[in-house]
């Protein structure tokens, strides 16, 4: 069928931007040869390439960001792993280029080709996303001359992660694409992180508790939000698994999360099953249907604990003391003495902040000594680097999120909707997330959750109505 000239003028349209970006490429290639740019050229066809996969191949490139900027980490614990594993060159890490590849897919896809969104919803988010991002970029831009690459380099370390959500918004646009990233994050989440459980006990040994600890604390949370995930995937309809099944896996992640005391994922649980009660997806009403089964479950991680010689009781009332009296808990002391430091930091600087590049040299008068780690909190961390309003701006988008996804799970509660549990997962991660950021910063499971949940309430299609 011949295509009408209207339609022909729309699609030119369409691929101008595509033509003359190619134009400029091959200028930019020719342009490189002849000066003996060979890396140059290497990484702007690498980075090329990786955006034309991320547009292609969605699924892929979130596995690729898994592997190279989450898997490392689940061997941070045994010290094998060099510094810097993950640098491919001129302080690029290869989940930069992941990062760089969704942001080009994302500009490619909303501005250049501007693919019809009619089987998506528009959430009211764009503003105050494109405003954070002119603000992040302003605190970039206004450090450049005192701090040259470190500028872009700190910003891309803390906040560039959040371009992930974003990506899986708008790129797993249906239900097939949704339910397979949700198996990809509950198989690396738990049943690839407790695969390499031996592997990590061989390497540094087989020494229970917080001095000798399994997992860093964002895997520790990941194996925490996918055991959420797989309950609410098995309740509605995602995955077929039995429920004996689904106990049995929360046996070894109940015993990690437990030895590994990480007490900011312990508030982080803490926060998440609140949550869900507030949300009305765990209902007293049917306490007898769960209470069972989860006293025996812990009656079981109690016991195999103990029998590794650590005595619960003393050890839960030991490790929680930070949350009742900090001041007799070391960790906790030390903590308190950065945020210190950096809120004096931040009082020079209240509204603006001081911008990317400086990182976090300061005197720390309590400990009479300089330290150059970040503060252990997001909020403490943002104030400093993009001040109030930055804060204000970052807090503005995820209230409206979970705005629209709480507003989502009151109009769908009574229908049958197979993708409820993501959304209910992913408003609960939402929130449990910013209690984990009192002690930490951003990570990666949190934002990919949440990905998956908004791009499911962007969606416009109707599921039928079973109810």
């Amino acid at each position: 069928m011949l295509i009408s000239q209207p339609n022909s003028l729309f699609y030119l349209r369409q691929y101008l931007w595509l033509i003359a970006l190619g134009i400029f490429a091959i200028f930019s290639l020719f342009y490189a040869l002849r000066h003996d740019y060979f890396y140059l050229m290497a990484m702007t066809m690498g980075l090329g390439t990786a955006v034309l996969i991320a547009m292609l191949f969605p699924l892929a490139t979130v596995v690729a960001l898994i592997i190279t900027g989450v898997l490392p980490n689940v061997f941070q614990m045994t010290g094998y792993l060099p510094e810097g594993f993950t640098v491919i060159g001129w302080g690029i890490n290869a989940y930069d280029i992941v990062l760089l590849s969704m942001a080009g897919a994302i500009i490619l896809e909303s501005i250049i080709i501007k693919r019809k969104t009619s089987k998506q919803n528009s959430l009211g988010l764009s503003i105050y996303i494109i405003l954070f991002a002119i603000w992040l970029f302003f605190e970039i831009l206004r450090n450049i001359n005192e701090y040259g690459r470190s500028a872009p380099g700190e910003f891309r370390y803390r906040y560039f992660i959040l371009i992930s959500p974003l990506y899986i918004s708008l790129f797993f646009s249906s239900i097939e694409e949704r339910k397979r990233l949700l198996k990809v994050l509950i198989f690396f989440s738990i049943f690839f992180t407790l695969a390499c459980i031996p592997i990590i006990g061989i390497l540094k040994g087989w020494s229970i508790g917080a001095q000798s600890r399994f997992l860093p604390s964002s895997i520790s949370l990941g194996l925490m939000y996918g055991l959420a995930a797989l309950f609410l995937a098995k309740k509605y309809g995602l995955l077929k698994l039995s429920n004996i099944y689904l106990w049995i896996i929360s046996i070894p992640v109940g015993i990690l999360i437990l030895i590994d005391s990480h007490r900011s994922v312990w508030l982080a649980l803490l926060v998440l099953l609140l949550s869900l009660i507030l949300l009305k997806e765990i209902r007293f009403g049917k306490v007898l249907s769960w209470s069972i089964p989860s006293i025996l479950i812990l009656l079981i991680i109690w016991v195999t604990v103990s029998l590794f010689g650590l005595n619960v009781v003393e050890y839960l009332t030991a490790r929680g003391a930070a949350f009742f009296n900090p001041q007799e808990d070391p960790t906790a002391m030390w903590r308190i003495a950065i945020w210190r430091a950096q809120l004096e930091r931040f009082l020079e600087y209240p509204v603006l902040g001081e911008g990317f590049g400086g990182y976090w040299q300061v005197y720390v008068p309590e400990l009479k000594v300089n330290i150059d780690v970040s503060p252990h909190n997001l909020y403490l961390q943002t104030l400093v680097k993009i001040g109030i309003i930055g804060l204000l701006a970052y807090c503005a988008i995820i209230f409206k999120a979970f705005h629209h996804l709480k507003r989502w799970i009151e109009v769908h509660r009574k229908g049958y909707y197979p993708e409820f549990g993501i959304v209910m997962l992913g408003s609960a991660i939402l929130i449990a997330s910013h209690a984990y950021y009192v002690s930490y910063a951003f990570e990666y499971y949190t934002w990919l959750f949440v990905g998956l949940s908004v791009a499911v309430i962007k969606d416009k299609s109707k599921y039928k109505n079973k109810a």
